[in-house]
């Protein structure tokens, strides 16, 4: 298998899939609904200092450059563009 390093500090992501949300049922969606600004770091650039493989981040909508990989979809974004790291359970639920 190949490992795709981003250059410098980007990141190479997964957006997370779009959800839609109907009382306590999370459908999953395919409409043309904006993307999640959401995802999973897949690898980093050697220029990266906050974040690594497996982080789930936050990032602005336009941020990165999309890429299909294989059939698959994946994100470079520049760490900069990245506006936080999820620390699940770590302030509640």
């Amino acid at each position: 298998m190949e490992r795709i390093t981003p250059g410098g500090s980007r990141v190479l992501a997964r957006r997370d899939a779009p959800t839609e949300k109907q009382g306590n049922i999370i459908i999953p969606t395919t409409s043309g609904a904006a993307p999640p600004m959401t995802g999973v770091v897949i690898e980093t650039g050697a220029g990266c200092k906050w974040l690594a493989r497996g982080d789930r981040i936050v990032f602005s909508r336009y941020a990165g450059i999309e890429w299909d990989y294989r059939g698959q979809q994946r994100l470079f974004i520049a760490e900069a563009d990245v506006l936080a790291r999820i620390n699940e359970g770590e302030y509640g639920p």
